[in-house]
């Protein structure tokens, strides 16, 4: 199967990951803007870490050493840039990262964009928190498939997950409780 150049969201150490497209009831394959966005890896629909976190201590505060990076540069939390020490909250930020892509149909990183605008989550984290600016941020593609709380919650979900000091962050069991609870707003309202 082949996937365009143009869904390519990032590369790992051992695999692309691309922006697919599936119906939301059956989960069979769509049409691109029509159903579900999500992250393909190995040809296979799922989100998980991108080589950072693979197996670790059962305590969020024991650092993992890996000595070297497996992942996409754009998808590395700060703690890992800084110290080379990665936590169990680290592919939160990862998986963060993703959802970021998803949710303004940009990548990571894009030399093409202007000044300040090349990283992603450089330029939108100050953005996020300011409510009148979502909606210029958001894909075009999903105008209309969500409501103005649902995208509400999902910066706020966003920022949570990018917070500098892991500790900070929510486990990906909270992420995924807020992304439920997100999906049940996601229905528009305007």
């Amino acid at each position: 199967m082949n996937f365009s150049p143009d869904s390519l969201l990032g590369e790992g150490g051992f695999w692309r990951v691309y922006e697919g497209w599936v119906d939301e009831k059956t989960l069979a394959p769509s049409t691109r803007g029509i159903g579900m966005a999500v992250a393909i890896k190995n040809y296979n629909a799922k989100l998980s870490d991108f080589g950072s976190v693979m197996l670790g201590p059962s305590k969020e505060e024991v650092p993992v050493s890996t000595g070297f990076a497996t992942c996409t540069i754009g998808y590395i939390a700060p703690e890992y840039i800084t110290t080379g020490d990665l936590y169990l909250k680290s592919d939160v930020y990862g998986f963060d990262v993703v959802l970021l892509e998803l949710l303004m149909g940009l990548r990571v990183t894009d030399p093409e964009h202007p000044r300040g605008e090349q990283n992603l989550v450089d330029w939108l984290k100050p953005i996020l928190s300011q409510e009148t600016e979502l909606k210029t941020i958001m894909d075009v593609q999903m105008e209309g498939q969500y409501s103005s709380e649902a995208a509400l919650q999902a910066a706020q979900l966003s920022l949570r997950c990018l917070e500098l000091d892991p500790q900070s962050r929510p486990s990906m069991k909270e992420v995924m409780e807020v992304l439920k609870e997100i999906e049940a707003l996601a229905s528009p309202s305007i």
